[in-house]
């Protein structure tokens, strides 16, 4: 889980795009990135370590992002919603996990 949470966190919120365009993307990925690591460290209906790990990766991010703030405004809201996040875990609304279907994968022919 920490492999995995490292890669999309260099991939997506530490990436730096050149193109105007490219960028303001990726500033939307890097905020659902964000949403997505706080719902896994506060979701109570995972494993604890889940919990463990996302919040580490929190911490890591908040100690990064810190760091560059002050140049970026971005970087700063991150900042910002992480102890916001932090301060008062009771605000924020976890993501309901999907129900799986019963019965066999849809279009798996070879379950028949």
């Amino acid at each position: 889980m920490d492999e995995i949470l490292e890669t999309i966190v260099s991939n997506t919120i530490n990436k730096n795009q050149s193109d105007s365009y490219l960028k303001e993307a990726q500033n939307s990925i890097n905020f659902r990135v964000l949403f997505h690591i706080m719902n896994l460290a506060s979701h109570t209906q995972v494993a604890p370590q889940v919990n463990a790990i996302a919040n580490n990766q929190l911490r890591k991010l908040n100690t990064t992002l810190a760091a560059e703030q002050a140049s970026d405004p971005l970087k700063a809201e991150m900042v910002r919603r992480i102890k916001e996040f932090n301060e008062h875990p009771e605000l924020f609304k976890v993501i309901a996990s999907p129900k799986i279907p019963d019965g066999s994968p849809i279009g798996m022919g070879c379950f028949h």
